[in-house]
């Protein structure tokens, strides 16, 4: 599989976003974005305005939209179902997701810890859900310098709880894109996809499918490598037996991103969390995943501040028959 870069939260003038369907395809394509969503509030009468220009810049465009609502914001990525986002309410809201991803689309929860009522209605993820199977992804982090947004931590948080619970769900940024950007801009965060085929249908299938990682300042390559000669990727499956963990960091680019510092490979597996150098992942470590997801992170400082780097999607172990996935409380 080849990992691309994706940008999976957009807005035109359709909206309330600054550029025009030009502006935002030459802009992505100018930060190496090779799968883009266009996810206007409420609307898609973008996407095939952005989708006629990328297609001469080799940037492939997913159609999408972003239900607005009083509760939370939903991108929804494919552009296959027939929801209205006017019909969606507290109490349907289970069916609407679910209509939309048994049509073929991603569910996406975005900024779900942002600012909520009375301030900003809507920003804040208040629907109640019973069963989160229908989610695809949530937005762990969220804008330009993901870090400088103490709301982000929250929606990390969330995410890492309901992958405790035994859910799977894929960590995605999104730019919550609506300007275009200075020349020399710096803190991008983008979401990278493990697509099987390129174009805008292997993105989808790789996001729906959960083989993604978000980084800011470096690319992540790694895989799980089982006793038995086997590998696996981010967000695929794991044989519930002893195996490889390697983990390896490039820049993100050529000629980039000197801000960013790797300190150390986070992984936690089975309740516990053990920190790597970077050399030694490198090398691979032997562990077991204990029926529980095996979940990376990369440390380091970006600009100096310290923080994570990179959440990747969990290497999933298949949960013993009869038991529940451990809840590890982090």
């Amino acid at each position: 599989m080849d990992w691309v870069r994706a940008e999976l939260h957009t807005h035109t003038v359709a909206s309330d976003g600054d550029m025009s369907p030009y502006e935002l395809a030459t802009q992505a394509a100018r930060f190496g974005v090779r799968v883009l969503a266009v996810t206007d509030h409420n609307t898609v009468v973008s996407v095939d305005r952005v989708r006629r220009v990328a297609s001469r810049l080799d940037v492939s465009v997913l159609g999408g939209i972003e239900w607005t609502t009083f509760y939370g914001h939903i991108v929804v990525t494919g552009g296959r179902s027939d929801v209205d986002w006017r019909s969606v309410t507290r109490d349907n809201f289970a069916s609407c997701i679910a209509r939309a991803a048994q049509a073929g689309d991603a569910v996406t929860i975005a900024h779900p810890c942002r600012t909520g009522w009375p301030i900003c209605p809507g920003g804040r993820f208040e629907y109640e859900l019973d069963d989160w199977s229908d989610v695809h992804a949530i937005e762990v982090w969220s804008r330009l310098h993901p870090h400088a947004n103490p709301t982000n931590a929250a929606a990390l948080q969330l995410w890492q709880n309901r992958i405790d619970r035994g859910d799977r769900i894929a960590p995605v940024s999104g730019r919550d894109w609506h300007a275009p950007d200075a020349e020399g801009v710096d803190g991008f965060a983008h979401t990278y996809l493990a697509v099987r085929s390129q174009g805008a249908d292997g993105a989808l299938e790789a996001l729906r499918a959960g083989r993604t990682y978000c980084a800011l300042g470096i690319r992540v390559c790694a895989y799980w490598q089982d006793d038995r000669g086997g590998r696996y990727g981010f967000g695929e499956q794991i044989p519930d037996r002893a195996g490889t963990l390697y983990v390896d960091i490039l820049p993100a680019y050529d000629g980039a991103d000197a801000q960013a510092r790797v300190s150390a490979i986070e992984c936690r597996v089975a309740g516990r969390i053990e920190r790597y150098a970077p050399e030694h992942m490198r090398r691979g470590v032997e562990m077991r995943p204990d029926g529980t997801a095996i979940c990376v992170r990369v440390c380091g400082t970006y600009g100096g501040r310290g923080d994570y780097l990179a959440i990747c999607a969990p290497f999933y172990a298949a949960t013993r028959q009869g038991e529940r996935p451990k809840e590890q409380g982090i």
